[in-house]
């Protein structure tokens, strides 16, 4: 080796005249910078008070005017993200702006002129209807800061109900709204939630014009046709008299009257200063005063909904559609008033709604802070866990879906009872009055429901007062409260082990505890008397000894060809049953190990599904439950990735649940609600596929586009293009394969739809089925279910 220090030029004393040099620090980014300080002002203290430095306010618009004089395009992104990604604190912003518009008029009008741009795009199609309202809402707080004047705001705000009442004066006589009211009571909605962030500048500045909206939105909501939607609701009856948490449409058609009301209410009292909307730019009054204001330029909302609705779109699709753009606000009134509202006015739990809602929206990505947000992050001062947990409650519990994934509700009240030490009080009231309807709640919900619980307890040492529901342990099987139990009680054992959950349990509730999650074992392979008892269990019992042993699946063939197992086991059938028991047992040990068993044998599995048929199929998946008739979650598992390996098909699921007990017994939950958690994941599998497919269709399509331009290019210029003619032929080549498997799933997802609508039609029209039975029974008849596949082909 040579001398380092001769190579390094010095170092270590090795080198006269050798200095090391100090690092260059690495160059601040300003505008970094500046959004940093836009991100961290305003944050409201414990008490939920936004208190402003005045030094720091200072200073901070003083970096506004240097990058807007720089960059304006970039600030007025920057100032705009805040107010919509931030919305509890809209009004600092609109300070912030306000005192940027006393030195520089010019860049703030450019600021309002993009803000108009971008709400109008967002009404368009494609747009974010949720960014549209919150750049309103921001238009209003403009106002109290003298930076956009009274009137154009009200013209904007007046454009959108006149839209909305267009919308409904045009509709047919008779027209139930399903294909339009949804979007015109949204526009109605976000027009009227942004007045109160105006204030009493903007009441006081146009009289008129606030009382001619407020006709304006009187006049539309006599033309609307539904003003609640009963298919919404959470709950199927009352169980009190005037029972209004039975009334609730989950936020649906109601909720437009609701916000109406409010505002009447808070005009009729002119009490425009509310506690939930800080009012931070009175400080600053007298300077915000001496600027000049700008006019918003003009709103437009389309005519039409911003739906995209495929071409021949039925009105029932149509309808659909404009639900899940425009969804319920997903809002149950579970608590009683004095706790969420207590003597303020309506319009202040809107607005705190609001907080929450937006602030689940934008931060929903980060769990941790969103939780800090929510527990410490709305200008809301007083108490309002009550409300912030009814409120989640309902988006959790909102049909038709929740916005988000249940997980997401359930990490986040984990963390808020940490956060918030009134929580888990307010927590437990929504459960108590959820536990008291379980017998009128929608059974998805109910299901929805045991899941969050049971995530919940699994965080909490699966402590639970169980001796306050002990009267579920005398309940009939078919009883709401005992099926919620014995879901909750299941949904525990998925997320722990059987024997855990035993432990913690009281003992006299350990009757609801399923089966202990085991394989049902085959008989000894070296048993003659299994011989004549179960002749399918002891063939598959040798054939393990096989599998076990990993022979090739051409052995496998080889072995079954001599045993003549065919013969002895009645048939393709029996040979089909005998290998299924067999591969699920040898997987047994883990979701892994099941995986790895059918797909290393998957060529002799499927030849024989080919031989036996859709019968085959049906038999398939009747085998995946009896192996684990005591584990539901795995039986389900097992037929998901049958479906996966394309070894059962939709219809034979369809048909094989149609045709169990399960479907019309109303017995415990155990076992019967197998039938329903297979037919649930069957069809979300077979509307995923259609969805993979059209995708990788549009992925495909593009790539064509992108060689064909290639190739003309290449040609165009002279160039040799054979190799990119080439690749574009196989390019369209595989279009059409992909063409022909989108409109392949296609025709099976609508085949699947119809089966399930027929099913239905013949199950509900034979009665209400049967207290008893079980989905997951092996002895459920058989030809029974072959019937329903003949009747259904």
């Amino acid at each position: 080796m040579g001398d380092y220090r001769r190579h390094s030029g010095g170092g270590y004393g090795g080198g006269a005249g050798y200095k090391r040099r100090r690092e260059e620090e690495a160059a601040v980014d300003s505008t970094k910078v500046l959004l940093s300080s836009l991100i961290q002002v305003g944050d409201p203290g414990k008490d939920g008070s936004i208190y402003l430095d005045d030094e720091m306010v200072g200073g901070l618009v003083k970096h506004l005017r240097r990058e807007t004089r720089a960059n304006p395009l970039l600030v007025h992104g920057m100032l705009l993200d805040c107010a919509v990604q931030l919305p509890t604190k809209a009004p600092v912003y609109a300070l912030l702006v306000g005192l940027l518009n006393v030195d520089e008029p010019e860049l703030v009008a450019g600021l309002v002129q993009r803000a108009s741009v971008e709400l109008n795009i967002c009404l368009q199609p494609g747009g974010d209807v949720r960014r549209a309202r919150l750049l309103l809402r921001f238009a209003a707080a403009l106002v109290a800061t003298n930076v956009v004047h009274a009137v154009s705001l009200m013209a904007a705000v007046r454009s959108l109900v006149d839209t909305a009442l267009g919308i409904a004066e045009a509709s047919p006589t008779g027209d139930d709204g399903r294909s339009w009211q949804p979007y015109a009571d949204h526009l109605v909605y976000a027009s009227l939630m942004a007045l109160p962030w105006g204030g009493p500048e903007l009441a006081e500045s146009v009289p008129e014009e606030m009382t001619a909206l407020l006709e304006a939105v009187d006049s539309y909501m006599s033309r609307r046709p539904r003003s609640t939607q009963p298919s919404l609701r959470p709950f199927a009856a009352a169980i009190k008299e005037d029972d209004t948490v039975a009334e609730s449409d989950n936020g649906g058609a109601s909720f437009l009257g609701k916000v109406v009301a409010a505002v009447q209410e808070m005009v009729a009292a002119q009490q425009w200063q509310l506690e939930s909307v800080p009012r931070v730019h009175v400080a600053h009054e007298v300077a915000l005063a001496e600027a000049q204001g700008s006019d918003l330029p003009a709103v437009a909302a389309p005519a039409h909904a911003p739906v995209q609705v495929p071409e021949g779109a039925s009105p029932t699709l149509l309808g659909a559609l404009i639900l899940e753009a425009f969804p319920p606000r997903g809002i149950i009134h579970l608590l009683e008033k004095q706790h969420t509202q207590g003597e303020r006015l309506l319009i202040e739990r809107l607005v705190a709604e609001e907080y929450v809602l937006d602030t689940c929206f934008y931060f929903e990505a980060d769990r941790v802070e969103c939780a800090k947000r929510l527990a410490a992050g709305l200008p809301l001062p007083y108490a309002y866990e009550p409300l912030l947990c009814e409120v989640l409650f309902g988006q959790m519990l909102r049909l038709p879906r929740p916005q988000f994934k249940p997980l997401m509700y359930s990490t986040l009240m984990v963390d808020l009872c940490k956060l918030r030490h009134l929580f888990p009080r307010a927590m437990s009231a929504c459960v108590r009055e959820c536990f008291a309807r379980m017998n009128v709640m929608d059974p998805h919900l109910r299901l929805r429901l045991a899941e969050w619980l049971a995530y919940h307890l699994s965080n909490y040492e699966y402590v639970w007062p169980w001796a306050k529901w002990q009267h579920v342990l005398t309940a009939p099987p078919y009883d709401g409260q005992r099926r919620f139990c014995v879901a909750l009680l299941n949904r525990l054992v998925r997320l722990s082990y059987w024997e855990r959950i035993q432990s913690v349990l009281p003992e006299e509730f350990r009757v609801l505890m399923p089966p202990k999650p085991e394989v049902a074992p085959l008989p000894a392979a070296d048993d003659p008397d299994a011989v004549a008892v179960d002749t399918e269990g002891h063939a598959a019992a040798q054939m393990l000894a096989l599998v076990r042993g990993k022979a090739t699946p051409e052995e496998l063939d080889a072995w079954m060809a001599q045993q003549g197992l065919e013969a002895q086991l009645g048939g393709p059938l029996g040979v089909l049953r005998c290998m299924a028991r067999c591969l699920l047992v040898a997987g047994a040990k883990s979701y892994t190990h099941m995986v790895i068993a059918l797909e290393r044998y998957y060529g002799p599995l499927k030849n024989a599904v080919d031989t036996a048929g859709l019968e085959g199929e049906a038999a398939l998946v009747g085998v995946a439950n009896s192996v684990w008739r005591a584990s539901p979650q795995r039986a389900a598992m097992a037929v998901d990735r049958l479906m996966t390996l394309r070894l059962v098909s939709a219809e034979a699921i369809v048909g094989w649940v149609f045709g169990s007990e399960g479907v019309t017994a109303l017995g415990d939950e155990s076992l019967s609600g197998a039938a329903w958690e297979i037919l649930y994941n069957a069809i979300n599998k077979t509307i995923a596929r259609v969805q993979d497919a059209r995708e990788d269709l549009t992925a495909t399509e593009a790539a064509v586009a992108q060689l064909q331009a290639r190739v003309d290019a290449l040609m165009t210029a002279g160039e040799m293009a054979a190799d990119a003619a080439s690749q574009l032929d196989e390019a369209v080549q595989s279009l059409e394969e992909k063409r022909a498997y989108v409109a392949e799933t296609r025709e099976q997802q609508e085949c699947a739809f119809l089966q399930v609508m027929r099913c239905f039609v013949s199950v509900l029209s034979l009665g209400h089925g049967s207290a008893m039975g079980n989905a997951m029974d092996t002895g459920a008849d058989e030809a029974t279910r072959c019937k329903t596949l003949c009747w259904q082909r």
